[in-house]
């Protein structure tokens, strides 16, 4: 039929998204992993264990009714059997593999053979989102469970109920309806988490299913609530601290309103549900069940809880440091002559520069001591007081550069005639060499020449020009580039 089509193509289906860039791991408080894996109650999220997490989680309700029905081999109602009590009880166990596939195994106990027997089963689901789309997933999925066995005088190929009851209207080919097939269970399914703090969010879930989530749609007692395989819920996920969570729940899985709460303690959940909120008759598929949940959840990479605190990882311990070898040794001692003799040379070139600098100044200051004037009187050619003190300085400079020779050149002022103030000007120069050579100096190394009145060095006819006028001028003439050296 129309499931059997699905079971042939699942698996290629499966096979195809195992290729896709892995998902993003589901938070382990993510309340139950019972009958399809992570989930609400009794429906499935979309988000899958972190690779190598596993959980075991049992599940049990209790079923009081007044009354009973009772059916006959075609499940034709036969009337009101006698009140009925008891305790169901499920069980899981299942493993999260590579961030992006849930795997399990559940068993359903109902006592003994006569009372159902143990309904076994298995489930898988696949997250198909890539690890960048945040907030949302979207898995495929699909749950097996065994038909149970009630022993006789009961047929055995009913399908399973949801509660543990013989129920001839789950057989195979129930009178008056479409075939009856809840063995198999496939699944799509979405969630969406929304934040709302740091630690706290909501999910939304919703997804469409077949077996168990739509099969009896079409039979009386069941199409009342049936909404054709569409199920949907939502979760409040409260953040306690300390590898806590609160979990608040309500669902409805295809058939029935179902509510829950559960807490997480580092790692171990317990909790209590609600199953079938909206009803209120006699009958076992149309009364409250009220139960309890407990899980424990293991993280193999942590090696411990889920939500238990890790001891930091110690750091490693410093690397002992062999030292340098021989050769590093030679070379770092290469390194440090190089430098050493690089600066030596800097500073020994550093030295010469500053020294030259040094001469080119005494040079020059040398050459102006050489070239300053001297200035006489009127009329006279006899050497000053401060003339004297200007000579005097270039005595020190001429001992000091013995190669210098000068040219004494005499001037007049303008008064007087040209013969006279040619005369009074080679006086002057004259007087002056005259003063050298009393202090020992060579005479050779002086040339006299007069210039008279002829060049001037202040134009005009004044006190202050003529003072000026009546000088000696003096020229280096031989051994200037000697000078400083």
């Amino acid at each position: 039929m129309r499931f059997s089509r699905f079971r042939v193509g699942f698996p290629a289906v499966l096979a195809t998204f195992l290729l896709i860039q892995p998902a993003a791991a589901q938070n382990v408080k993510m309340p139950g992993t019972l009958k399809y894996g992570s989930g609400l109650l009794d429906i499935p999220v979309a988000s899958v264990l972190p690779h190598l997490t596993i959980t075991a989680t049992y599940s049990g309700f209790g079923i009081s009714v007044d009354q009973t029905l009772e059916f006959d081999r075609n499940g034709e109602p036969l009337g009101r059997g006698s009140g009925y009590q008891k305790w169901v009880s499920d069980g899981s166990f299942t493993i999260g593999l590579f961030d992006r596939l849930e795997l399990g195994a559940t068993v359903q106990h109902y006592d003994s053979v006569s009372n159902g027997g143990k309904m076994l089963g298995g489930f898988g689901r696949l997250s198909l989102l890539p690890a960048a789309v945040e907030g949302f997933d979207l898995a495929v999925g699909a749950r097996y469970l065994s038909s149970p066995s009630y022993g006789s005088p009961y047929l055995d190929d009913l399908q399973p109920g949801r509660f543990g009851y013989p129920d001839y209207r789950l057989s195979t080919t129930p009178v008056g309806a479409e075939e009856f097939n809840s063995n198999l269970t496939p699944y799509a399914v979405g969630t969406a988490n929304l934040p709302i703090s740091e630690a706290s969010f909501v999910s939304l879930t919703l997804g469409w299913g077949g077996g168990m989530f739509s099969a009896g749609g079409d039979l009386e007692f069941y199409q009342e609530g049936s909404t054709g395989g569409i199920f949907g819920g939502t979760a409040l996920h409260v953040g306690l601290g300390d590898g806590r969570q609160l979990n608040l729940m309500a669902e409805y899985n295809g058939f029935d309103t179902n509510a829950g709460v559960q807490i997480d303690l580092g790692g171990i959940r317990v909790g209590a549900f609600a199953l079938g909120l909206l009803y209120d008759d006699f009958s076992t598929f149309r009364s409250k069940k009220f139960g309890i949940l407990g899980s424990i959840a293991f993280c193999g990479p942590r090696r411990g809880l889920c939500g238990a605190r890790s001891a930091p990882t110690p750091p490693p311990p410093p690397a002992r440091d062999p030292g340098p070898t021989a050769e590093e040794l030679e070379a770092m001692r290469q390194d440090s002559i190089r430098r050493a003799q690089a600066e030596e040379e800097a500073r020994r070139r550093a030295e010469a520069e500053a020294a030259e600098r040094e001469r080119q100044r005494a040079a020059m200051e040398a050459r102006r001591t050489l070239e300053s004037m001297v200035f006489f009187d009127y009329d006279e050619a006899a050497i000053r007081m401060d003339a004297e003190s200007v000579l005097r300085a270039k005595l020190d400079v001429l001992r000091d550069n013995p190669t210098v020779q000068l040219r004494l050149e005499g001037h007049a002022d303008e008064r007087g005639t040209s013969e006279y103030n040619i005369a009074l000007a080679n006086a002057r120069a004259e007087a002056v060499r005259a003063f050298f050579v009393n202090f020992g100096l060579d005479a050779s190394r002086f040339s006299v020449v007069s210039f008279g009145e002829e060049q001037p060095q202040v134009q005009g006819s004044t006190e202050e020009a003529w003072a000026q006028n009546r000088r000696v001028e003096f020229v280096i003439t031989a051994g200037g580039d000697d000078i400083g050296r």
